[in-house]
């Protein structure tokens, strides 16, 4: 089971959006203040949602941060995602002991988006990421065919799990 912390305000639906999206691709578990969703079999994802400042120190897990978050002590993680102008993020990651994957629009950024619709969205790989079994994707796009909208952040973060957790295909539905 691959865990995810998504770490930010609790006002911040991003946790759930992606629970709601990732649930067409992975068998899930999710938790969040009072809400379990639980998928009636062995989940492939364990999501954990919280908003509380805690010290995170897990090696094969990966964090992800809401697009609003507090300062978190991070000592070592598998990897870590995060938007690029979430500056108090990128800031407790700085002597983390994980790999960052940056979202955002920037030619820096990991991942970004190159186009964008209600049902659909082309995602760009800038650079090479490691997957948590090893391999390395490649710089590529990923074409995202939405359920429903999602915001940019939450498109972004969902492509950048997929790649992490080796199920990014050409296409995939969300």
């Amino acid at each position: 089971m691959i865990k995810v912390l998504v770490y930010g305000d609790d006002s911040d639906s991003t946790g759930l959006q992606l629970y709601e999206a990732l649930s067409a691709v992975f068998r899930i578990a999710y938790i969040s203040g009072t809400r379990f969703y639980d998928c009636g079999e062995t989940p492939e994802l364990l999501l954990v949602e919280t908003d509380r400042k805690l010290q995170c120190n897990f090696q094969d897990g990966i964090i992800l941060f809401k697009r609003m978050s507090v300062p978190v002590e991070v000592d070592r993680c598998f990897c870590a995602i995060a938007a690029s102008d979430n500056i108090q993020a990128l800031q407790s990651l700085k002597n983390a002991n994980c790999r960052v994957i940056t979202c955002g629009m920037s030619i820096r950024d990991t991942l970004t988006l190159s186009s964008a619709g209600e049902r659909s969205a082309a995602v760009s790989l800038q650079r090479g990421v490691h997957t948590l079994s090893g391999v390395v994707e490649e710089s590529r796009e990923l074409l995202l065919r939405l359920r429903r909208a999602r915001p940019p952040y939450t498109v972004l973060a969902a492509a950048a799990l997929l790649l992490l957790c080796g199920r990014a295909e050409e296409e995939t539905a969300l």
